[in-house]
């Protein structure tokens, strides 16, 4: 009993594991193909993905995201800031769908 108390007490002094976070922003066209190869260069580190606006050109359409946005397998792991782009179709809602993120107010 002892030792077990003194190994979790030991435990809880070990440095926490590295958290990484990685940011993009301006991400996918379906007149460029350059998301395509920072999806690939995105998918080999672990982390936190933080989309940081503008993800599909040009307004952020529903057919933009289905047809363009080559990150789409990433999307567990993203957490999206909204861009101007995004909000040139009907109030952000296509991406607002896309990324689950709430009305403001919206819990």
């Amino acid at each position: 009993m002892i030792l077990a108390t003194i190994t979790t007490a030991l435990s809880l002094l070990a440095p926490a594991p590295a958290a990484t976070l990685v940011a993009a922003g301006d991400i996918a066209s379906c007149n460029s193909s350059g998301d395509e190869a920072t999806a690939a260069l995105v998918e080999r580190i672990p982390g936190t993905i933080a989309v940081l606006g503008d993800a599909v050109y040009e307004r952020g359409t529903e057919e933009e995201f289905r047809d363009c946005y080559s990150w789409g397998h990433l999307r567990g792991g993203t957490r999206a800031a909204l861009g101007n782009h995004e909000y040139n179709t009907d109030g952000a809602a296509p991406a607002k769908a896309y990324f689950k993120v709430p009305d403001r107010g919206s819990s």
